[in-house]
């Protein structure tokens, strides 16, 4: 997790830059325990946060027009096959990669936005600005 989440963003980002100066947007899918802590997975909570705020801290580049960060809450994916996991509240990743693609319309610099999934509301994405 501290390579793929961590090192691999940092370095990544890094060459892009130097490769091409400029960005016109960044995205950074991250995931909603990277503010809801969970038990038994401190290591993936803290990279997940990590990723998160360094990517907001990216927005403040003046060589990347436009910075997304995305958390998303857990998706209904192949990941649990063969577990116990209920997944019938999960996210579509169709659906949860439809709303991404959707945050890369505004105009706005940066973006903050946590894609949901059906808890106690139905899913929802919710967004903040600057």
């Amino acid at each position: 997790m501290l390579d793929v989440c961590g090192r691999g963003l940092i370095f990544f980002t890094k060459k892009l830059l130097e490769k091409h100066r400029h960005l016109d947007e960044v995205i950074s899918i991250t995931s909603t325990s990277q503010w809801v802590p969970r038990e038994r997975e401190p290591i993936y909570n803290f990279a997940k946060a990590g990723a998160g705020h360094f990517s907001h801290a990216l927005s403040l580049d003046e060589r990347i027009s436009k910075t997304i960060v995305v958390g998303v809450s857990g998706m209904n994916s192949p990941f649990w096959v063969g577990t116990n996991q209920d997944t019938s509240q999960m996210l579509d990743p169709a659906w949860a990669a439809d709303q991404v693609m959707q945050l890369r319309f505004s105009d706005e610099p940066y973006q903050f936005a946590k894609i949901l999934r059906e808890t106690v509301q139905p899913q929802r994405v919710e967004v903040s600005h600057g």
